[in-house]
């Protein structure tokens, strides 16, 4: 291989290197969109698990659910870098997103009142069709 060839390569290389190291020190942040899910969380007795999800499109409206269960929905606004408001039919709130594209969110009568992360799962939001009985019962734990 003769020299210049070398040259060529070695510079090849570094300028992979250079992009490399680029893209590592500045990654994309994520965007809020798509469907977030909880793992199982318990109410206040402690007794049942509930898994809380929520579908997000990027026109900027929300439904949330509580083990599938709609009990709230409306629309958000990105307040800052990170931060949204959610502003619901049911319950309001706020949510700062994480760099793995997860969030945290406080229901008063779920977890104790601790924050609930939900990760997301999917890029594309999801909905459930099925009608349940008991959905007033589930929209009070937002209260």
């Amino acid at each position: 291989m003769s020299r210049s060839k070398k040259l060529i390569m070695v510079g090849a290389l570094c300028f992979l290197l250079i992009i490399y190291l680029i893209y590592r020190t500045n990654p994309i942040p994520p965007t809020l969109k798509g469907f977030y899910q909880s793992e199982w969380v318990s109410d206040v007795g402690g007794t049942e698990g509930k898994i809380i999800q929520i579908s997000i499109w990027e026109d900027g409206r929300f439904v949330e659910f509580i083990t599938n269960r709609q009990v709230n929905r409306g629309t958000l606004k990105k307040i800052d870098d990170m931060q949204y408001y959610f502003d619901g039919n049911e319950a309001d709130f706020d949510i700062i997103l994480n760099s793995d594209n997860s969030f945290q969110i406080k229901i008063p009568r779920l977890n104790n009142g601790e924050p609930i992360e939900l990760k997301n799962v999917d890029d594309i939001p999801c909905t459930f069709a099925a009608q349940w009985d008991d959905v007033e019962e589930y929209k009070a734990y937002l209260k």
